[in-house]
């Protein structure tokens, strides 16, 4: 009977431990003793750096069905000739002792080592009224719901002074205000006098993007000053109604629609378990967490970087280590050699609005419409990494199409 190696979320890190597994596991004739189960809540992986993109598309330029095709990849066909196997299913409880996690459907999976990649959930931080009353961006259906309800707000004829609030001045927050900046700057009720539409950032630290480049910072602080967005800093969210955010200095700001992209916290399955070590173990070298989703210190006490290159190094790690597990299980080596995980200066794009970017290398900024070309050839070079080549160009270039028309909204 083959052995289980179980895998839960097929994001950035659990798509890339399960392929790099595959792949090792066929290099060295292990796949006849071995088997990799990839279980997820959804049947798809969901490219998130390009939510914010979908969030602020036209419906005349791409529907629901479009944008999905270009944000969303089906797993099965991720996986495709990689022996991988994928189960539709909803985890509710795991045990590390008896090896064994267990399903909504009342399923329960043996394993003999785990991965786990389940991400992370929005962190409401226990602000009166903030879950109830705003929208998050962490999946495509988030997306699909800005969009919505910005374009029903817009579309209100009694409305002629419409008010966006976006909680949070990180990566998503300034991608999301400075895109929906641009793509609401066409309104034709701005034509007539008395109509406006604002856009508000709040932050509760003193300046945007913190944990990045000062820098960078700068940088993007002119260009939201420029295009006449409303920022906030050291103000912090300390309760929300339907109308009202209200701040911890006593004012409030009315809002028609209200965006958190203000922080996230592990995924709830994962909040009791223990640390992760640097080996990506939390349990012996039979469990392991990656991604978004975990706790881990580095050596200077500083937690992993949230990002997507993160995960996907730490994907990799975990499913290098699982492997000097299984060859020493096979005989084929009498002492694992485990890879240790480093936190490094992962180069970063941070788009400002329209077709302009900033993509960071170390010491290395490339700005402007050259940023914007370094964010695309990122996407092709990650989309060909796990679907066909052919299919991936395809996705691509569809996805390239949309947005390149895709600045200003049509009602």
């Amino acid at each position: 009977m083959k052995k289980t190696i179980l895998i839960i979320g097929s994001g950035f890190a659990g798509l890339r431990s399960a392929k790099t597994l595959s792949r090792r596991l066929k290099r060295f004739g292990f796949s006849d003793r071995y088997r990799i189960l990839l279980v997820d809540k959804h049947a798809y992986h969901t490219y998130t750096p390009t939510l914010y993109e979908a969030a602020t598309t036209s419906e005349e330029i791409a529907d629901n069905m479009g944008l999905k095709d270009i944000v969303t990849f089906p797993v099965i066909e991720s996986l495709k000739g990689s022996g991988v196997e994928f189960f539709r299913e909803r985890i509710e409880k795991i045990d590390l002792k008896e090896k064994q996690v267990y399903t909504d459907a009342k399923m329960i999976i043996h394993y003999d080592f785990l991965v786990l990649a389940l991400g992370a959930e929005v962190n409401y931080y226990d602000i009166a009224g903030l879950r109830e009353n705003s929208l998050s961006l962490k999946e495509f259906s988030d997306a699909l719901r800005i969009r919505y309800e910005i374009i029903s707000a817009i579309t209100d004829e009694k409305i002629h002074d419409y008010k966006i609030v976006i909680g949070g001045a990180g990566p998503t927050g300034i991608e999301l205000a400075l895109e929906m900046k641009l793509w609401l700057s066409n309104l034709p009720c701005l034509r007539r006098s008395g109509c406006a539409v604002t856009v508000t950032l709040i932050q509760s630290s003193e300046r945007v993007l913190p944990g990045f480049s000062k820098r960078v910072g700068k940088r993007v602080l002119k260009i939201i000053q420029k295009k006449n967005i409303h920022l906030l800093t050291s103000h912090a969210i300390t309760s929300v109604d339907k109308e009202k955010v209200y701040l911890d200095d006593g004012e409030s700001v009315d809002y028609d629609v209200l965006i958190w992209t203000g922080g996230v916290k592990p995924n709830s399955l994962m909040s009791n378990l223990p640390e992760v070590n640097s080996y990506m173990q939390i349990y012996d070298n039979t469990a392991y967490g990656v991604g978004d989703g975990i706790r881990f210190l580095d050596e200077s006490k500083k937690p992993a970087p949230k990002m997507a290159r993160a995960a996907i190094e730490q994907g990799m790690v975990a499913a290098l280590n699982i492997f000097e597990a299984i060859k020493v299980n096979e005989g084929y080596s009498l002492k694992e050699k485990f890879k240790a995980y480093k936190p490094w200066r992962y180069p970063y794009i941070i788009p400002v609005g329209g077709k302009r970017a900033y993509a960071v290398f170390g010491p290395i900024m490339i700005s402007g419409v050259f940023g914007w070309l370094v964010k695309g050839l990122v996407e092709l070079e990650y989309i060909i990494s796990i679907l066909p080549v052919y299919k991936a160009i395809r996705v691509w270039l569809k996805g390239f199409w949309i947005f390149m028309r895709n600045n200003k909204i049509k009602v």
